[in-house]
């Protein structure tokens, strides 16, 4: 029998001394697995990717995520988290910094691109009827990884520090301090007493604690899906050429301009979130409408997404099977619809539920939407008349 070899003298010398051995076999094991697991469904995925694109959208959502992350890193090397010195900072990287304005245009698109493809994600997964059991955990867990990339696009957005920027922040933060016995505590601790306190804890929550508590959910999300035997395919990684490919192009075509720089001596006037808050924008600039009801409306709406595993406890998944749940889903996404668009043809324009353009906008989302509703239990009357006859 021939000797150990010099390798396997050190590996053994090692484990040994330090008792990893079982704990080295194991994860060479996993990690062989997971090799197997790779090459053996290759093909399998190709195939299902093309003849069922929505079945990537999570995987798309998490290289969105990737991607976004390895920018933000990029940007952090060169960005100063300080009221004197962002708006600089954002000039340098944009005008002066080699390939800066396409790193910087790359991780906003993928920032945007990663909360367009977790709200399909989203709509997907609720009318399959995914949070159905034993799946109820995991939808709450996505719920809060939804949440968390919503919080990181609006930290995001404030670290530019021109005047739309600290706008927003004072938007928030007057939406924060709405809130009854909390609003005061909660302002204090997230936005400080100064802009400089400010930029500092939206940045450290941009770069640190948020990307920390997403990376986490998304780990537990994946577990939980690998436990109930739901197959995870790896080969989606092949997107990531044709998507950095997109975003060079759309990059190219639609560079990022750079704001007004930020006055403390002259506030905006007119101030327009970003895209998925438009919603809520449109809802707050009615007159008779108060902050804290935006934050209810939001916060109710979340609340009530998060929890339907627990409200929808029939077993049947079909959309048209379970008509009131899924008109309500419909309903819901036409109001949002509605509002986003009407806040783009409005733009700083503030009226009332009196007003006549705001009436009709209203009263014609409504009617659309109501009739989706029929629509939709019609055709479960007609399903269930069929399988009864």
């Amino acid at each position: 029998m021939a000797p150990p070899s010099l390798l396997n003298r050190v590996y053994n010398r090692l484990t040994e001394r330090s008792r990893l051995g079982s704990v080295l076999k194991s994860i060479v094991g996993r990690l062989g697995s997971i090799l197997d697991f790779t090459l053996s469904y290759s093909a399998y995925a190709s195939v299902l990717n093309v003849l069922s694109p929505v079945y990537s959208i999570g995987a798309l959502t998490f290289l969105f995520f990737t991607i976004n992350a390895v920018t933000g890193v990029m940007l952090a090397m060169s960005y100063t988290a300080t009221s004197e010195t962002a708006y600089n900072s954002i000039q340098t990287i944009s005008t002066a910094l080699r390939y800066g304005w396409l790193i910087r245009g790359i991780h906003f698109y993928t920032a945007n691109g990663m909360i367009i493809a977790a709200i399909l994600h989203l709509i997907n997964g609720y009318f399959k009827g995914s949070y159905k059991k034993p799946q109820e955990l995991n939808w709450i867990v996505g719920m809060a990884a939804g949440a968390v990339t919503i919080l990181a696009g609006f930290t995001g957005y404030v670290l530019r520090w021109d005047q739309e920027a600290v706008g927003a922040a004072g938007i928030g933060q007057g939406l924060a301090a709405s809130i009854p016995q909390f609003g005061a505590v909660i302002t204090k601790i997230f936005w400080g007493r100064t802009y400089t306190e400010t930029l500092g804890r939206f940045y450290t929550g941009h770069v640190l604690l948020l990307p920390g508590l997403l990376v986490a959910l998304l780990a537990v999300h994946y577990f939980i899906i690998r436990r109930h035997g739901i197959e995870i395919l790896l080969s989606e990684i092949n997107m990531a050429p044709i998507v950095l490919g997109l975003l060079f192009v759309f990059v190219s075509l639609f560079p990022l301009k750079i704001g007004d720089r930020f006055d403390p001596m002259k506030p905006p006037t007119i101030l327009e979130p970003e895209w998925y808050f438009m919603g809520m924008y449109q809802f707050l600039k009615t007159q008779s409408v108060e902050p804290l009801y935006g934050v209810i409306l939001a916060t109710g709406l979340w609340l009530f997404i998060a929890i339907i595993p627990f409200l929808d406890r029939s077993p049947e998944r079909r959309a048209l099977r379970r008509p009131v749940f899924t008109a309500i889903g419909i309903f819901i996404i036409i109001e949002f619809l509605a509002l986003t668009i009407y806040a783009y043809l409005s733009p700083g324009q503030i009226g009332t539920f009196l007003d006549s353009n705001f009436t009709a906008a209203f009263v014609l989302t409504n009617v659309a939407a109501i009739s989706f509703v029929a629509v939709v239990l019609a055709a479960n009357r007609r399903i269930v008349r069929a399988s009864r006859g």
